[in-house]
């Protein structure tokens, strides 16, 4: 059973410092819009549902946005990441649940909404994957149903641009 906060580890404030300089370096700009909105939940179970263009995203979605909400940041993100030499272990410290994807995934399902049932944040991305065409694709179920049953918000996050210095499929462009 993963150990579940709302506090943000030091590793994983360190992660969040280094990728704000390494996003920020390859992008040149990162701007965050609507976080000084008043209904925006600083506690409470939320669900931050995500586009996925790049494999940039997870970096800029955690970099920028758990610092400004203060809060750490638990994702579900493709179990066979959590295998990945070094890389593997620095996620999981930044709080990825891995989850088997083309099926349904009941173990990662659970860890999630228990996630929402304390209060936390969990960071989805409901299309599944990245989208090939950078156009939003079709989304899976499950972040509406984990709404339902846990009563979390969703935080609806539109990324765009991180395709230019991390496209699908190719190493980082510098």
């Amino acid at each position: 059973m993963i150990p579940l906060s709302d506090r943000r580890p030091p590793f994983v404030r360190l992660t969040h410092q280094v990728g704000r300089i390494v996003i920020g370096t390859m992008a040149r700009s990162v701007t965050l819009e609507g976080l000084d909105r008043p209904d925006l939940p600083r506690s409470g179970p939320l669900i931050v549902a995500s586009n996925h263009i790049s494999n940039g995203d997870p970096g800029v979605i955690g970099s920028w946005l758990s610092p400004a909400l203060g809060r750490q940041l638990h994702w579900l993100g493709k179990e066979e990441s959590l295998r990945w030499p070094i890389v593997g272990w620095a996620i999981a410290q930044n709080g990825v649940i891995g989850i088997r994807r083309g099926a349904a995934d009941i173990d990662a399902f659970r860890t999630a909404r228990r996630v929402l049932d304390e209060g936390l944040v969990l960071v989805v991305f409901p299309e599944g994957t990245r989208s090939r065409t950078g156009a939003l694709a079709q989304a899976k179920d499950g972040a509406a149903i984990l709404a339902m049953r846990t009563g979390a918000t969703i935080l609806p996050v539109g990324i765009h641009g991180t395709e230019r210095y991390w496209p699908r499929g190719k190493l980082p462009q510098w």
